[in-house]
């Protein structure tokens, strides 16, 4: 008979076994690079950065700014004119 659910999902087994570091083993098994190949990634990663920072900016930071600017405008101009702002 099976003694708790963690029995059930080990097979029996000591938990033990299932901690050991992940990315450790990871990198144990990758091929060993060269240095030029190291700094073409570490290149590309950089530029990819750049360009996937420049996309948000472009297409999700400015429009929201935009909106709540447009906002802020709108709600000034109400105070000015004494109404209560909706919204």
């Amino acid at each position: 008979m099976i003694e708790s659910h963690c029995d059930l999902l080990l097979g029996g087994l000591d938990d033990s076994h299932f901690r050991q570091p992940v990315l450790g083993y990871i990198i144990a098994k990758l091929p060993k690079v060269g240095h030029a190949h190291r700094w073409f990634t570490v290149g590309a990663q950089a530029i990819n950065f750049i360009i996937l920072v420049w996309l948000l900016k472009r297409f999700l930071y400015k429009p929201i700014l935009n909106g709540v600017d447009r906002g802020r405008k709108r709600v000034a101009a109400e105070l000015r004119r004494g109404e209560r702002p909706t919204g």
